[in-house]
């Protein structure tokens, strides 16, 4: 299973990171990119 994440680049792995963090803390139903992306202190890109 780890195979499929071999190529995973470093941002690749905080972003998930972070949105696991945000799916802990807030529930799956209540995280969303806006918290991700400031968790990460970056744009979402809109």
């Amino acid at each position: 299973m780890l195979e499929k994440f071999k190529n995973l680049k470093e941002i690749d792995i905080k972003i998930l990171k972070a949105a696991k963090e945000e799916f802990l803390k807030n529930g799956f139903h209540r995280a969303n990119i806006d918290n991700i992306a400031r968790n990460l202190r970056i744009g979402k890109g809109t």
